[in-house]
């Protein structure tokens, strides 16, 4: 059974490399916070890691 401890276990190193590649392309400071914060209500605790919890986690 996959538990939430394994979603994040799995994401995070794939949502931190993304992270790195906006910080290298982005210039000002204020623009990478806002893309960050994009990119984690997308695929953070409020996007993709929960529906990957809904789906993975629910009792069978």
């Amino acid at each position: 059974m996959v538990t939430t401890e394994d979603i994040d276990k799995v994401l995070k190193p794939h949502i931190n490399r993304v992270l790195l590649y906006v910080q290298a392309g982005v210039t000002a400071p204020h623009q990478f916070e806002a893309c960050r914060k994009l990119i984690l209500d997308e695929l953070g605790k409020s996007g993709l890691t929960r529906e990957l919890e809904k789906l993975c986690c629910k009792e069978r």
